[in-house]
């Protein structure tokens, strides 16, 4: 357990410093971490399955489609950390160092792809996803409504992702920017700005940046752009806008 939190160490520190060498350098120890872990579930399920060092994949391991998977959100997290943080050079870097280490049918390739030529499939999250991120990486200015969109489609993926704890303050950095922008310079596209933007100022006020923080922002935004959605979404934004 010692050796699989060193991996996931490791991984953050390069997703957190951008560093597509470093990242490229320690994802097969990451989805090797990951797989060790799964194959205890299944030990504890019963199967016979050997403890000890967390063995090595081969290159037809990391074909397997969980394991793709899993590379495929540890690409995702380094994308979206580049790109709201306006590092489109690490995104270029990235494909590069991965492909030197892994070929050209490296692990996560589909996702890499998304954020270059992202399906035009608005109901499929990991798409959008994408798409938000393609239009970061090409540096496409975002009117408010923009804004709130991607903060909600990037707010539910993140919460599915492995690197949730690491992405979600960076979400909120970059939320609590681009509405501080557009309560000054895009005031005229938000509904009753009088009624409706001091509910903004409200939660940026608030210091912490975390996932309350962006469900809360969402909620008021919303409300700045009399955007709809289903009762039953704002009561789950409305939860997790809630602290202890």
């Amino acid at each position: 357990m010692s050796e699989v939190m060193q991996r996931k160490d490791r991984i953050n520190g390069a997703i957190a410093a951008l560093d597509a060498s470093r990242f490229a350098a320690e994802l097969r120890g990451w989805l090797e971490a990951t797989a060790y872990m799964r194959a205890l579930t299944k030990l504890e399920k019963g199967a016979a399955t050997p403890l000890g060092v967390v063995p090595r994949l081969t290159d037809a391991d990391l074909k397997d489609a969980v394991t793709t998977s899993v590379a495929e959100d540890a690409i995702f997290a380094f994308c979206l950390a580049a790109a709201l943080q306006q590092q489109s050079a690490a995104l270029s870097a990235l494909e590069a160092e991965i492909t030197q280490r892994f070929g050209a049918d490296f692990p996560g390739a589909a996702e890499l792809a998304r954020t270059v030529r992202p399906a035009e499939d608005d109901k499929n999250l990991e798409e959008v996803v994408g798409q938000i991120i393609k239009a970061m990486r090409e540096g496409k200015a975002l009117d408010a409504a923009d804004v709130w969109n991607a903060g909600l489609r990037l707010l539910e993926r993140v919460r599915t992702s492995n690197f949730s704890a690491e992405l979600m303050p960076i979400l909120a950095r970059w939320m609590r920017a681009q509405w501080a922008f557009i309560i000054v310079h895009q005031r005229f596209n938000l509904a009753r700005p009088r009624f409706t933007v001091p509910d903004v100022e409200n939660v940026l006020a608030v210091e912490a940046d975390d996932q309350a923080f962006v469900a809360a922002l969402l909620l008021a935004g919303g409300g700045a752009l009399d955007a709809s959605f289903d009762p039953a979404y704002r009561t789950h934004l409305e939860a997790l806008a809630k602290r202890a």
